[in-house]
């Protein structure tokens, strides 16, 4: 009886693991250990998504500096800059090492005067946490509110990633807490982002950008450093330099 017990278990155990890989939207294709120097140009990707350093937690990439200031911005550090189709888009902070934070994400028409600013802290109404990455794509801002350091002295409540539009500073969606530190990419329909921390379990996630539904959760070795697409396929560099190769199964 026992061993007929044993068997039964074995079977949905098996069955319930064959489910969960059919759900997988994000299917590693190949793991790189320990690429190293070089990584780039090994796989031809540009490293863009992080230009000042793929291993800086924070990303920096002003390519845009004449852009109109207002009194809430006056004073702060511009950190990210870019063309959108309509004009542009700005991330203002305090400048790292500040007693506290702020993020400003303001929109600009195409002469460099701003549209709209909003305090991402006040809307996020999370003024304890860190904007690690943001990006801008049709309207709508896609960032993050992560950890500063381990996620046990924030509970574990921190690291979510949000969508607000653009144009009225609504929060239309969150993701669960832990999802998204460091850098995360907007392609097609999705985002990808990954959470990692030293002694903690680290993942690459990825999202419905229409909603924040999570699709997949894929672990890795270490903390995910560095996400770019090309030719269809997700590329993930982690804090070892291990780079993980994905593809991502699209809804039939």
């Amino acid at each position: 009886m026992k061993s007929k017990l044993f068997v039964i278990s074995v079977v949905i155990a098996f069955l319930a693991m064959g489910a969960e890989a059919q759900g997988q939207r994000l299917t590693l294709i190949k793991k790189h250990p320990n690429v190293g120097a070089g990584w780039a140009a090994r796989f031809g990707l540009t490293g863009a998504n992080k230009p000042d350093c793929w291993y800086c937690r924070l990303r920096e990439d002003v390519k845009v500096t004449n852009l109109q200031r207002t009194d809430h911005t006056a004073n702060l550090k511009l950190e990210i800059s870019e063309e959108t189709a309509d004009g542009y888009f700005g991330l203002y902070r305090l400048p790292l090492g500040a007693d506290d934070y702020q993020f400003w994400a303001v929109t600009y028409d195409k002469n460099g005067n701003v549209l709209k600013e909003w305090d991402l802290c006040e809307k996020t109404k999370r003024y304890d946490l860190e904007l690690q990455d943001i990006r801008y794509e049709a309207g709508k801002f896609y960032f993050n509110m992560a950890c500063p350091t381990y996620s046990s002295g924030y509970n574990g409540k921190c690291s979510a990633l949000y969508c607000m539009d653009a144009e009225s500073g609504e929060v239309e969606w969150v993701t669960d807490f832990l999802v998204s530190n460091d850098v995360l990419i907007v392609y097609k329909n999705y985002i990808v982002c990954g959470y990692g921390f030293t002694d903690e379990k680290d993942y690459v996630y990825l999202i419905d950008k229409k909603n924040g539904n999570m699709l997949s959760k894929v672990l890795v070795a270490s903390s995910p450093q560095y996400i770019e697409e090309k030719d269809g396929k997700i590329y993930v560099m982690d804090y070892r330099e291990s780079m993980y190769v994905f593809k991502i199964t699209e809804e039939k």
